[in-house]
């Protein structure tokens, strides 16, 4: 069974982030202003990774999906149009990975994203912001299993957290008085802290960990986020 990182747990960062859901949800005017939904975001984007006591690096390149739970305090036109608006993405995230030695690694996490956005343009059914983002996602999975010099099978096991900021704008546009939908288009820039452990096996399902480092890297993306909001 995988690892959690050492970092931070699972667990935890799915406690964090209904704590603070249950926090917007009691201390912000649960009116007009106030609307939650479905979110689907995609990125893509690059980066390095490093094992710790070996001092090996490689590039990678990475792809991701997540769905999720979105909470935006101003969708489009509240009653009190407002200049700010803080928005909340909780969801899960596949990660898929690929090294400069075309080795696969695939990964799923909890992803939790809070972007504190200020509007540019303001219309009746319209907004247009803008903002930084703070982001927190933990990782767990493994790479394809392959084979050492001497035809021996073995794979790597990852365990890791992200973290970083980032830059997103989007528009929120009123499809009616009860939805709105809402795209927006962004780049992030995170950092990796994590282990990674080697894995050998001596039957098809059993396996002897060899050995496990601290891993840590960096990775930067686009990303791609669409949601309705009710």
């Amino acid at each position: 069974m995988a690892r959690l990182s050492k970092a931070l747990s699972l667990p935890k960062i799915f406690f964090i982030a209904m704590m603070l859901t249950a926090f917007w949800g009691t201390f912000i005017p649960r009116a007009e202003a106030l609307s939650m939904g479905p979110y689907l975001d995609i990125s893509t984007g690059s980066g390095t990774l490093e094992w710790d006591r070996s001092g090996e690096e490689f590039d990678i390149d990475m792809n991701t999906a997540a769905v999720g739970f979105v909470l935006d305090t101003a969708p489009a036109n509240p009653t009190v149009p407002s200049f700010f608006n803080y928005r909340l993405n909780i969801g899960l995230e596949g990660k898929e990975l690929e090294d400069e030695f075309n080795n696969d690694l695939d990964l799923v996490g909890i992803t939790m994203e809070n972007i504190f956005a200020f509007s540019l343009v303001q219309a009746p059914s319209f907004r247009w912001w803008l903002g930084p983002l703070l982001h927190l996602s933990a990782h767990s999975g493994e790479g394809d299993t392959v084979f050492d010099e001497y035809g021996y099978p073995y794979d790597v096991e990852y365990d890791f957290v992200q973290y970083g900021l980032g830059i997103v704008t989007g528009i929120n546009f009123k499809v009616n008085p009860y939805m709105t939908f809402s795209s927006s288009i962004g780049f992030r820039v995170l950092e990796t802290k994590g282990t990674a452990s080697l894995n050998y096996y001596y039957t098809y399902d059993r396996y002897i960990t060899y050995s496990e480092e601290d891993l840590e890297g960096s990775t930067e993306s686009f990303f791609l986020n669409f949601a309705l909001l009710f």
